[in-house]
């Protein structure tokens, strides 16, 4: 997976999401949810429909004990067999009203809730995105914090009040408007120049040591190495989490740093190990990079990524709203879906992160033939640790101790002997190979 940012400063008390509001932040609190209401428009519907359910529910409550005590006072002070069992049924007939609006009132608040959490957690998302890395922590516990204490008001107005604050926070985008564009259309050629790099948590342990490679537009380069050896962290410095490093990572000839984030990551399609899911529609998930794409353009994409099948075959096809987390997805569907967002997105670098690693045979081939589609005429750097799934890379590079060691073709890199050589030779047991085919000759 990408390289996680570091984690080893702990956040604030104060800034710790689920923690209850103190006596005097009640004002502040109130106002965290005033601003959750223009995430209510899109719901005008179901709105509506809570609304209505809430009222009768309400309007059924008090109407039944007005009901019950008429029958007592006039149907048995007069002894009315007729009237006390027209009102017996009226009863009756207040209480299946009555659990019908409790039912449909639950149903329709609780999907509300869920609507509105997953739209925000979708925007946050998008806005985190641009953030640098030191947010993170914060983003991820209110997010958590949120869903888990949606029912309880001080809480979740607490979490959503930090969400809003973190969706105001400035990316310093502003501050980059005078900086360098990419050439467009941008042709994805990549070079590292003597990389190095630390991160703050640990910033006498060099992670990247005097890294250098080249990648060409359109070619296919792999990255392999033990773990630790740097692989991700390139990923993370070409996205721009981190800009506090020694070297120059150009990309079409531009230095990334005189390049604003945002137009660095528009030109960079990422599908990585774990997929980010969200509790919405499968339509919504996959033009998560490119909100105004149109349904036909997402279908296009999906069929691309061999996600159309199994899509099709779902109740409401695109409009399906997925699990929390897409947990009513399997694993190589989610990798589709992740696929079917690079798709879309167009873009001329694409980095694959470990993307086929946690899947089995089956789901592995199909996840394989939607990237062998994406990866053509495109910009592609792999991070693998098996092998199999980069033997069609044009080069391979070994990383070590935070630089290349080794460079070049499966073939090339396996007749040399070295670092490449007894990796291969553990996953494919190429020796066991050459035996059995001395023995044979």
């Amino acid at each position: 997976m990408i390289a996680a940012h570091d984690r080893s400063a702990t956040p604030p008390a104060d800034v710790i999401a689920g923690s209850s509001p103190q006596p005097g932040e009640t004002k502040s609190a109130v106002s965290g949810l005033v601003r959750l209401l223009p995430l209510l428009r899109p719901h005008r519907g179901l709105v509506l429909l809570a609304v209505i359910s809430l009222a009768a529910a309400a309007l059924i409550s008090l109407a039944l004990p007005m009901a019950v005590r008429r029958m007592i006072d006039h149907g048995f002070g007069q002894f009315d067999g007729g009237f006390i069992n027209s009102y017996f049924l009226m009863l009756l007939a207040l209480a299946i009203a009555l659990a019908i609006a409790s039912a449909c009132r639950y149903y329709f608040v609780t999907t509300l809730g869920e609507r509105v959490v997953s739209d925000l957690r979708v925007k946050t998302f998008r806005n985190v995105t641009r953030l640098p890395a030191s947010f993170f922590d914060v983003a991820a516990g209110s997010l958590g914090s949120l869903s888990e204490v949606w029912g309880e008001l001080a809480q979740a107005a607490a979490s959503a009040e930090r969400l809003f604050e973190l969706l105001d926070e400035d990316a310093g985008e502003s501050e980059q408007a005078s900086r360098s564009a990419l050439s467009q259309p941008a042709k994805g050629a990549i070079e590292i120049r003597d990389l190095h790099f630390a991160y703050p948590g640990a910033p006498d342990r060099q992670v990247l040591t005097g890294l250098s490679m080249i990648v060409r537009s359109g070619e296919t380069v792999a990255l392999v190495g033990a773990s630790g050896s740097g692989k991700s962290t390139i990923f993370s410095l070409m996205l721009g989490f981190y800009k506090d490093y020694a070297g120059d990572i150009l990309l079409d000839g531009c230095d990334a740093r005189t390049i604003s984030t945002t137009a660095v990551r528009g030109e960079i399609a990422v599908v990585p190990q774990d997929v980010t899911i969200f509790a919405t529609s499968i339509a919504e998930n996959i033009s998560l990079g490119r909100s105004d794409a149109s349904l036909d353009e997402i279908v296009a994409a999906a069929t691309v990524a061999r996600a159309h099948g199994f899509i099709s075959e779902l109740t409401d096809g695109y409009r399906t709203v997925v699990g929390e987390r897409g947990l009513t997805l399997s694993g190589g569907q989610r990798q589709r879906l992740a696929i079917a967002r690079a798709v879309l997105k167009n873009a001329p670098i694409l980095l694959l992160d470990e993307a086929t690693a946690s899947l089995d045979s089956e789901n592995e081939m199909l996840v394989q033939r939607g990237l062998d589609e994406l990866m053509s005429n495109r910009t592609t750097i792999v991070i693998a640790h098996r092998l199999a799934t980069v033997l069609k890379a044009d080069r391979i590079l070994v990383l070590d101790g935070g630089r290349v060691i080794e460079e070049g073709t499966h073939a090339a890199l396996t007749r040399k002997g070295g670092a490449y050589s007894r990796l291969a030779e553990l996953q494919f047991d190429l020796s066991g190979s050459a035996a059995m085919e001395h023995d044979a000759a």
